[in-house]
């Protein structure tokens, strides 16, 4: 049960109560091409809107179910393809131009939502809440969300394995040495950890919490 993480799933519901990166920064464009994201077997879509604000809803449209990756981003909103309602960062209905005109209209707009979710940016990443609480819980403190961006790098990957693994071969830094020195030692490593790491095979393990 603990690598799964689709709807319902235990982990996953434990997992949504933490800021979760989602997206690099960078690929955010204003104006530019929404991004589809798939986090916990659920579809989202992330824009970052005229003023340079960043937008992440539910990927489906609530009027017929539309993917708003496939939207136009333009006038600080995201315009669904199908009948180009037009929802903010926030989730808001700011226009429906397939709708006549009538005295209820705000009324109406009013009541419709595109499902949103708290987002931060740091460390040249997007970071979104998906949990459940009204108030997301104290963003992470991690050193490399405060330091400039001639400082980070930060890289995307498709990596085939649950989450579960995930975890425990990068916590696990004596393997590299041992599995993987037939594939990243021999003639170095561009990455500083890979390389340290490979230089020792018993490494001394600290734990903070």
């Amino acid at each position: 049960r603990l690598p799964r993480v689709g709807p319902g799933a235990p982990m996953a519901r434990m997992l949504r109560e933490y800021w979760l990166p989602a997206a690099r920064s960078a690929a955010l464009v204003a104006d530019g091409k929404p991004q589809r994201v798939r986090l916990f077997g659920e579809n989202y879509v992330v824009f970052r809107a005229s003023d340079g604000k960043v937008g992440f809803l539910d990927e489906a449209c609530p009027h017929r179910g539309a993917s708003l990756a496939l939207g136009r981003n333009e006038g600080n909103g995201l315009a669904c393809i199908y009948h180009a309602w037009k929802f903010d960062v926030e989730g808001r209905l700011v226009d429906t131009p397939c709708e006549a005109a009538n005295p209820r209209q705000r009324e109406f707009m009013d009541s419709i939502r595109a499902r949103h979710y708290p987002v931060r940016e740091a460390g040249d990443m997007v970071w979104v809440y998906l949990g459940e609480r009204a108030t997301p819980p104290a963003f992470p403190d991690f050193e490399f969300n405060t330091l400039p961006d001639t400082h980070v790098h930060t890289r995307r990957a498709v990596l085939n394995y649950n989450w579960l693994q995930g975890m425990e071969a990068h916590l696990d830094a004596a393997h590299l040495a041992i599995l993987h020195a037939s594939t990243v030692g021999g003639g170095g490593s561009n990455d500083r950890d890979v390389d340290l790491a490979l230089k020792n095979a018993a490494p001394i393990m600290e734990m903070e919490d």
